[in-house]
């Protein structure tokens, strides 16, 4: 599959929606950046509010996109438990309608899940084990997920875990432990959730790697080595020639008391991701070796 015509991204001014941005430059593939509103350190093409419905028919019939890719989204897990209704519209049904409106001009549709889809209890999960999500969060990207391959087979789902990477304006994990280790600060971070890091650049990668070879369904497009937050956490600060003992502490998830419950092992493979682009992402080290060298 040839990407001639111009990729609609909704929500380009977010850590992912930046990466793409990267990705399609180096790929002379045209995009159209779109966010709701304006900002001075991204680039924003057009203004586009996914949970207006108009708005998003006139965006996906402005012109004969070759890809509408979804990165807006609500991923505020904690917060989602008392914002049921907001994070059911940004992750479930605006996408669900996106990828409607999008089906019926022929477009594909690319849309990010989580981890969160699964309870922890049966790892590594394959892309078709049981779902059984344990919060708001986890179940409004689910049924984002069911809805935009509802709307087309064609569509694509990919599922990330613990996001990090470059992000203008906005901060992931990364970032939270590499100001700690810079600020004197000491985090407590948890030592008994198990996951499956995404670098951003590696997920834009691997995005237009799989929407150029029609590949289609749902891909779980993690770094295929599992970890716990905390070997994470002493990776970045290893990283950046800290103790990590000097900048933070861990604890168990339920001594941290975070308002969603989250699985304690959501560990999964990547082995048909890795058929699908020819390699597998790369994992948490080679990842942060290359963010802390540009």
């Amino acid at each position: 599959m040839t990407l001639n015509a111009r990729t609609l991204v909704l929500g380009a001014g977010g850590q992912v929606g930046q990466a793409l941005f990267r990705e399609a430059a180096k790929r002379d593939q045209p995009l159209c950046a779109t966010a709701r509103t304006k900002r001075d350190d991204v680039r924003v093409d057009r203004l586009v509010d996914i949970c207006d419905a108009d708005g998003i028919e006139e965006a996906i019939g402005a012109e004969r996109w070759s890809s509408v890719i979804i990165a807006a989204g609500y991923t505020a897990v904690d917060r989602a438990e008392e914002d049921k209704a907001a994070a059911t519209t940004l992750n479930a049904t605006a996408p669900g309608q996106v990828a409607v409106l999008a089906a019926q001009k022929n477009i594909r549709v690319v849309y990010y899940s989580t981890d969160y889809v699964f309870d922890g209890e049966s790892p590594p999960y394959l892309e078709e084990d049981e779902t059984n999500p344990l919060g708001v969060y986890g179940q409004t990207k689910l049924d984002g997920e069911r809805a935009v391959l509802a709307a087309s087979a064609d569509n694509l789902v990919l599922r990330t875990s613990v996001v990090f990477g470059p992000a203008s304006g906005r901060k992931n994990f990364l970032h939270h432990v590499a100001d700690a280790a810079q600020d004197g600060r000491k985090m407590r971070i948890v030592d008994d959730q198990r996951i499956n890091s995404t670098y951003i650049p590696e997920l834009a990668w691997a995005t237009f790697v799989l929407l150029k070879r029609g590949a289609s369904g749902v891909f779980h497009a993690t770094g295929p080595r599992g970890e716990s937050r905390a070997e994470f956490a002493a990776m970045v600060c290893e990283a950046l020639g800290k103790d990590p003992a000097s900048v933070f502490s861990t604890c168990t998830t339920a001594e941290l008391g975070q308002a969603a419950r989250r699985p304690t092992d959501a560990t999964v493979s990547t082995a048909k991701l890795r058929d699908a682009v020819g390699r597998d992402l790369w994992d948490t080290e080679r990842a942060l070796r290359d963010y802390f060298r540009s």
